[in-house]
């Protein structure tokens, strides 16, 4: 099952703020979305979550082009190696 970091944004070194979802940080201020790379088991009791993710950024290749020519916002996305994950709230904004 792929999942995504949504509404992610920068919070520190490498640590993404934002809200969880089934089905992937960035600079500050942007929000963007994220595919995460991670355990089912660890990332299933967060889906819905707003929650802190560690980890290491991997940029596709043609990203950016791929994402404007589908107009998908998953196919752009960049994956994000999962390291941790730590529940912020049970909701989300």
């Amino acid at each position: 099952m792929p999942f995504m970091l949504t509404n992610a944004s920068a919070a520190g070194a490498g640590a993404a703020v934002a809200t969880s979802g089934s089905g992937a940080g960035a600079a500050a201020g942007t929000k963007a979305s994220y595919r995460l790379d991670g355990t089912e088991s660890t990332l299933t009791p967060h889906v819905g979550h707003k929650v802190e993710i560690t980890g290491t950024m991997e940029e596709r290749p043609g990203a950016a082009s791929a994402g404007a020519a589908s107009g998908s916002a998953n196919a752009s996305a960049a994956t994000l190696k999962v390291d941790s994950v730590k529940m912020v709230s049970t909701t989300c904004p």
